[in-house]
């Protein structure tokens, strides 16, 4: 009864503790105010122009910034928040999944260990197409469980669904599917599984739900595809070790620098039929981007979703065996994640004078003053259309420095095809119109000669620290001629 009443007593705790992470980190978001990435402003572009794809990625990014964005307006805090829900929603979908694999209390620690691993944290204050991946990764996990015990249809039809959705977020959703198939084929009790009708219509309606953005890409030369294929870089080089090691090393504090360890330590002790599955559904995605890495190059982020569902297994594997220790590596973590998140107070208050070596969010600074400097001139003419060259410059001052919702234009003489803004006709919308043309570097007559009158503004700067300036140069533009030959 004793053990009852204690487990019960930290389970309490443990949803206050996930709690008040959830609220803490919206307080983060809502006070400390972290600018906003390249990327958000980005997709954020995207969100004006609702499609069944973009250029570079699926189209369930753009789809929730619309929907976040509708209902709550165009704000820094709505456009982050898209991504707390989410990882929130999916700290949820974790707690129940360890609870149906174990128990509450394993499912709540397991949960807890996710949202307090330091990746996670990291991607929770702004919003990626990760955001997305790790939600209906998790979705997809929870249902599977669930038609895997019980083998009934709609289960299965809801974790074909999920995986779906998950495509339309991030292609390497497709990995958990080399993760569940190795999971079926190498589980004896559960082979009779690969002959269930469910499991095959739940593929289908993957399959189903898939089928518009790869419509889609049909109809634009596969350019996501294509895109993913060069950032990949797999015609650069044969191997790379170099590459692997810079992929691998992060991800270790990643995960956790005493959370790492222990679960390793530890792992031998929870060799059971929900490790193996949580294994099979997170070490394929580890490989394959372990593979992309040394084939030739992996940003740190691409192999995230594996721990959704190894954050519930350290969770639920440490308090089950070493509780304390679990307690000591989670505090750990919030405690770096939190100093992450006041970094630039706790400089301050320390009296440390930053430089832009020194700033992690050196990337993601100045622009919101830069677009302030330039708002004034754009606002001289209701015609006004903002281009440049620079993807950039666009994205960041196409969101401090425009009016909503954006117009802009990306220079584009020679045609090519590497941003969203290149998918459009912008020579035709700069006919007619006043152009405010920025770029970083001083215009030369290839530019200024294509439009009948042509005059500088001057240069427009941000000082960021003393070694990092943000400069961008002006000019306006009316009677565009042609791209020209």
């Amino acid at each position: 009864m004793t053990a009852v009443s204690n487990d019960a007593r930290m389970i309490r705790w443990g949803w206050a503790l996930l709690a008040g992470l959830v609220l803490y980190r919206f307080w983060v978001l809502w006070a400390l105010q972290p600018p906003m990435d390249l990327e958000e402003t980005y997709y954020l572009y995207w969100s004006t122009q609702p499609d069944l794809g973009y250029y570079s990625k699926p189209p369930m990014v753009a789809w929730l910034l619309a929907l976040f964005t509708e209902l709550f307006g165009v704000t820094p805090l709505v456009v982050k928040s898209v991504s707390l829900t989410l990882h929130s929603l999916a700290a949820l979908l974790i707690y129940d999944t360890g609870r149906r694999l174990w128990s509450p209390a394993a499912g709540l620690a397991g949960a807890l260990t996710f949202y307090s691993l330091p990746i996670i944290g990291t991607l929770s204050l702004f919003t990626s197409t990760d955001a997305a991946l790790h939600f209906f990764w998790a979705l997809t996990l929870w249902a599977f469980v669930s038609a895997r015990d019980s083998d009934r249809l709609g289960w299965w039809l809801l974790t074909g669904l999920a995986a779906g959705l998950g495509l339309l977020s991030k292609y390497t959703m497709g990995v958990m599917a080399i993760g569940l198939l190795g999971y079926l084929l190498s589980t004896p009790a559960q082979r009779p599984l690969l002959r269930s009708p469910g499991l095959w219509l739940g593929i289908l309606v993957a399959a189903l739900v898939w089928a518009p953005n790869l419509w889609w890409n049909a109809q634009h030369d596969f350019i996501s595809f294509r895109h993913t294929a060069e950032i990949s870089q797999l015609d650069q080089a044969l191997l790379r070790p170099d590459e692997l090691l810079a992929f691998l090393g992060p991800q270790w504090p990643m995960f956790g620098l005493l959370l790492a360890p222990l679960l390793i330590w530890q792992l031998g002790r929870c060799r059971d039929e929900g490790a193996r599955l949580l294994l099979w559904v997170s070490l394929p995605m580890l490989a394959v981007i372990s593979l992309q890495a040394l084939l030739a190059e992996a940003n740190i982020n691409w192999a995230s979703a594996a721990y959704v569902g190894l954050g519930l297994l350290a969770g639920s594997c440490l308090w089950r065996t070493r509780r304390g220790w679990l307690v000591i590596a989670v505090a750990f973590n919030l405690l770096l994640l939190s100093v992450a998140y006041h970094y630039h107070a706790l400089a301050d208050g320390l009296g440390v004078e930053l430089t832009a070596r020194q700033d992690p969010y050196r990337k993601r600074l100045g622009w919101e003053a830069l677009g302030a400097q330039l708002h004034p001139i754009l606002a001289e003419s209701d015609s006004s259309l903002l281009v440049s060259e620079d993807r950039k410059l666009l994205a960041y001052l196409g969101y401090y420095a425009v009016d909503w919702p954006p117009v802009v234009a990306r220079w584009n003489p020679d045609g090519r095809v590497i941003s969203q803004y290149d998918l459009e006709r912008h020579d035709l919308q700069m006919a007619g119109r006043r152009v405010v043309f920025v770029s970083r570097q001083p215009l030369d007559d290839t530019v200024l000669s294509r439009f009948e009158q042509a005059r500088a503004r001057g240069e427009l700067q941000v000082q960021v620290y003393p070694d990092l300036t943000l400069r961008i140069h002006v000019y306006e533009m009316t009677g565009f001629m042609g791209y020209g030959l």
